[in-house]
């Protein structure tokens, strides 16, 4: 569960690209088109670890709403909005709204019960600071390179590709 929640941790703050001049470079424009960004993808399945989505707000905030694979053998997937902005050539967000988090397990709404289970089992993840992601081109994906309070963070490494929302990916192991 440890690394799972190392993970979800990316989707909080997630958003991909990579530049070729910084100051002209938009790292949602994908996103501002309408599509969404898949963590660790099986093409062959169409399924994703992780799934994010940006919403443009009128008031100029920008809300990447995900749903994160926590537990494979539930599976259980847990859904959170939380606000981010653009810094450069990436993107940054606060850890929080945790509390306001939604699960699924086995596709269903996750019971009272489960939802305080999966909540204690997630008290370990850090519950506050700020985790920044940029994305840097590998091919016909992106890597994922994060920090968390400006520390970089080598395991938040993992594969994104941007996907449409009609192409039938969903969150599952």
């Amino acid at each position: 569960m440890a690394r799972m929640s190392i993970a979800f941790l990316m989707f909080l703050a997630a958003v991909g690209g990579q530049p070729s001049d910084a100051a002209a470079y938009d790292p949602l424009a994908e996103a501002r088109a309408g599509k969404l960004q898949c963590y660790q993808p099986n093409l062959e399945r169409r399924t994703c670890k992780g799934i994010a989505a940006f919403s443009f707000e009128p008031d100029g905030r920008v809300l990447n709403a995900s749903q994160v694979l926590l537990d494979a053998p539930g599976p259980v997937v847990m859904h959170v909005t939380s606000p981010v902005e653009v810094r450069g050539d990436g993107v940054c967000g606060p850890i929080g709204k945790l509390e306001q988090a939604e699960f699924t397990v086995e596709g269903r709404p996750a019971s009272a019960r489960e939802r305080s289970l999966i909540r204690l089992l997630m008290s370990a993840v850090p519950r506050t600071g700020e985790v920044c992601t940029r994305w840097v081109r590998d091919n016909d994906a992106f890597v994922a390179h994060g920090t968390l309070d400006g520390e970089e963070q080598p395991e938040f490494e993992q594969k994104m590709i941007w996907i449409g929302p009609d192409e039938g990916f969903v969150v599952a192991p």
